[in-house]
């Protein structure tokens, strides 16, 4: 009887599979049911789970319409239809992937509609929910033909929205919105911040309007704005309505205004609140200076502007500013919100702050082309809202301002103080948000003062700095001396990147000047004019670089540091250091200098770094004697005479190929010769050199190298001495270098000395006429090709 029962169980379920199966309640016209309330006959719309043969069958409509009502036909009752069930219209899993549909339509007398009820239907542009829906749990995610959608009055609760294309956005009542559950395509609580708006299409702007008085309710943690950084979100509530609205919680939106009422003033277009206008967007082409007014008139009121909402010129508006040369702000504004003036195409160069302004947004002040900011207060500047080209940053407020993280992350902005009594507090302020840890230097300095577009400020020495340039002239005359803070101060100091780029041809530097900060001068490429004074005493990186028709001789004994690349590229001829008190010279300093012709070091110099001659077209150098370290990359590629000072030999930190002689002192040859890498580097290591008759030697401690035969002194006959006199002292003939006389036709014999032990290769080779050579017995090495094609072949 069991096994009879288990076949008949088997056969039934064999038969289901083939015919068709669903955990759903019942299937009509391809759409899922499941039975909500048997007594009350109602149902809700169903996961699309259909079935034959194991295998998921594809709905053939794309245009799908939910009725009303609808006949089960397990039972043929007619059934209201009340929601959307979860995942409703969530097909998945297919042959061929997603399914698409193209519209739904929803029936009048929906109650519900339960979470992932559309997600993932991407080629939907639209859908109506319909006056009677009262709870919506849907987030919307990933339906990317959307972008408008209308939640009626009928709707008391609701979630977040995660809509990957949603523009517009209607609530029409009251409801009480939630978080909601945690979608199986993507959450959208990140880091606490629960996004009313997750939108992630790169510059478009939500617009979420509100009809009701009463606010809807929101989460406790909300954040009304899109995930992704472009774009803006902007919340219209009611007239009248915007205290209450703030009030909820929805002021965490970007921009909160009352209504669709707006004002265009000189292409600017505004809304309102409740107590003030908010400078909203560009509307049309702006040319020349851009004057944001004090107030403006919105629906026959007038209303004072005290903000530029979050990316006022940024996005779709970024075509009409790129003409705007000066920007005026009103004393009146308070609020100048996250990107509202941040744009790479507005040539506005400088800007201030009124004193009314009570907060800076982030990214507020990173235009490009923005090169001089000056705050009248002490506003709260929000993380990053500075930026980090060069800049000049004028307060006015004996307060600093509260400063956020990165406000001013750069080494290339100049902080200059109301005062000098100020810039203590100042740097105080500032210091801990500077990118200490990149190694930035903090520049703060006290007072402003404007000659020939030159800005002057005093330095706590009580000496002045040059510190902003921006002016178009190509010549230029620093002054001397500056009335500065009540009195007058010498000018001791030209800021990091004061000429950076500029197309200057001549600039005076009066004899006051100290020291010359980094990329001074950086690409004025136009520069031939301009005399080092001799008191420099401290040159920044890439100070010159790139000044390449800036043909000068260099002097400079009281030099102390030298940056990286200082003058990298540029046009000097020679270089004179002695007497000067700097310890190294940085990794490329003087790379590329290919009109470098004359090269004086100074003793006191400790290290030579990488590339730091590179190019040059000096032939001699000296190291003094107190280099210990000298990393050769690029520094003697083209001397051909190289003279140590030191009697302990540099560490080479690498090794390059010197091809010339080295000399050292005396009594050190053997020291270099031990010392690791030296030999690597060159061949010839001596004390010095002397001719004598024809005949040229480098001598060391003891002995001597032979490295020259001038046969037109010496005849065809060449006698090789055992040993050679210099100032008194005897050296020792005892190595000849290798191809002494190769190719030579005028030698027909040489006498070598029995000091020599080792022939060099190619020593004689291609002496056509030799035909005597008297080799002593002490010979106990012959090189290749010692006497290649040669006459000589008999051995004395």
């Amino acid at each position: 009887m069991r096994k009879i029962r288990i076949k008949i169980c088997l056969l039934a379920a064999m038969l289901a599979v083939a015919t068709g199966i669903q955990a759903s309640d019942f299937v009509v016209d391809e759409l899922c049911y499941n039975i909500t309330d048997a007594e009350a006959k109602t149902v809700e719309v169903a996961k699309y789970d259909y079935t034959v043969d194991g295998e998921m069958v594809r709905p053939t409509k794309m245009d799908v319409v939910v009725p009303t009502t609808v006949v089960n036909p397990n039972d043929n009752q007619t059934y209201r239809v009340t929601a959307l069930g979860y995942g409703a219209f969530t097909i998945y899993g297919l042959r061929g992937g997603w399914f698409d549909y193209t519209s739904i339509v929803l029936p009048e007398g929906l109650l519900e509609i339960k979470a992932n009820a559309f997600s993932g239907q991407r080629n939907l542009k639209s859908l109506v929910i319909p006056g009677t829906v009262k709870s919506v749990k849907t987030k919307f995610a990933q339906m990317s033909g959307i972008s408008e959608l209308t939640f009626p009055a009928s709707v008391k609760e609701m979630v977040t929205i995660e809509s990957g294309r949603i523009q517009k956005l209607t609530i029409e009542g009251s409801p009480t919105i939630t978080a909601g559950s945690r979608d199986y395509i993507t959450g959208s609580v990140t880091n606490n911040i629960v996004y009313f708006i997750d939108n992630d299409t790169s510059y478009k702007n939500v617009e979420i309007t509100l009809t009701s008085a009463v606010p809807p309710t929101l989460p406790e943690v909300t954040r009304i704005q899109y995930k992704a950084y472009s774009g803006r979100t902007t919340v219209h509530v009611p007239e009248g309505c915007s205290d209450a609205y703030n009030a909820a919680g929805w002021n965490q939106a970007e921009v909160l205004v009352e209504g669709t009422d707006h004002a265009d003033v000189d292409g600017i277009r505004y809304y309102h609140d409740s107590h003030r206008a908010i400078g909203y967007d560009v509307v049309s082409e702006l040319n020349g200076p851009l004057n944001i007014p004090q107030t403006v008139q919105i629906g026959g009121k007038t209303y004072p502007v005290e903000e530029l909402a979050v990316r006022m010129f940024e996005g779709e508006g970024k075509s009409l500013i790129k003409n705007v040369t000066a920007i005026t702000l009103p004393e009146g504004l308070k609020r100048l919100e996250k990107n509202s003036l941040y744009s790479e195409v507005v040539s506005a160069t400088e800007v201030t702050i009124p004193a009314s302004v009570e907060y800076v947004g982030t990214y507020f002040l990173r235009g490009k082309a923005l090169k001089k900011i000056t705050f009248k207060g002490s506003p709260v500047l929000a993380d990053n809202s500075v930026g980090s080209d060069y800049k000049l940053i004028h307060f006015m407020s004996q307060t600093p301002p509260s400063v956020g993280k990165y406000s001013f992350q750069s080494a290339h902005l100049m902080v200059v103080a109301p005062d000098i009594a100020s810039i203590p507090v100042y740097r105080t302020t500032l210091s801990g948000h500077w990118g200490v840890e990149k190694g930035y230097e903090l520049s703060v300095y006290g007072g402003l003062k404007e000659a020939d577009n030159v800005y002057y400020s005093a330095m706590e020495d009580g000496n002045a700095c040059a510190i902003y340039f921006d002016g178009t002239q190509t010549s230029v005359a620093l002054s001397k001396t500056i009335q500065i803070d009540g009195a007058a101060r010498a000018l001791a100091k030209i800021q990091r990147g004061l000429f950076y780029y500029k197309k200057i041809t001549e600039v005076i530097v009066p004899e006051t000047v100290k020291t010359i900060g980094g990329n001074a001068f950086y690409k004025c490429s136009a520069l031939t004019s301009l005399q080092l004074p001799s008191e420099v005493e401290e040159i920044g990186d890439y100070a010159f670089s790139e000044c390449s028709a800036w043909a000068i001789d260099v002097t400079l004994p009281g030099l102390n540091k030298l940056g990286k690349g200082a003058f990298q590229i540029s046009g000097i001829k020679s270089l004179n250091l002695t007497g000067a008190p700097l310890a190294t010279i940085p990794e490329s300093a003087f790379g590329q200098c290919s009109s470098l012709a004359s090269i004086t070091l100074n003793e006191g110099l400790s290290m030579i770094e990488s590339y730091a001659f590179t190019g040059a077209v000096v032939t001699e150098l000296t190291i003094p004697s107190t280099v210990t370290d000298i990393y050769t990359v690029g520094i003697w590629s083209k001397i051909k005479k190289l003279i140590s000072k030191a009697t302990t030999p540099p560490t080479l930190r690498n090794s390059r190929q010197l091809n010339c002689p080295l000399f050292v002192p005396n009594g050190c040859v053997t020291a270099y010769r031990q010392a690791d890498r030296w030999v690597e580097s060159t061949s010839v290591i001596a004390v010095g050199e002397m001719q004598t008759g024809g005949l040229s030697f480098y001598f060391g401690d003891t002995d001597a190298l032979l490295y020259n035969v001038d046969t037109d002194v010496t005849g065809s006959d060449v006698v090789i001495p055992a040993t050679v006199e210099q100032d008194g002292n005897s050296y020792t003939v005892n190595e000849m270098r290798a191809a002494l006389l190769k190719n030579s036709a005028a030698v027909k014999s040489v006498t070598i000395p029995a000091s020599i032990t080792q022939i060099p290769n190619d020593a004689f080779r291609n002496c056509t006429e030799l035909t005597s050579v008297t080799m002593p017995a002490t010979v106990t090495s012959i090189g290749a090709y010692a006497f290649r094609i040669c006459i000589y072949n008999h051995r004395t």
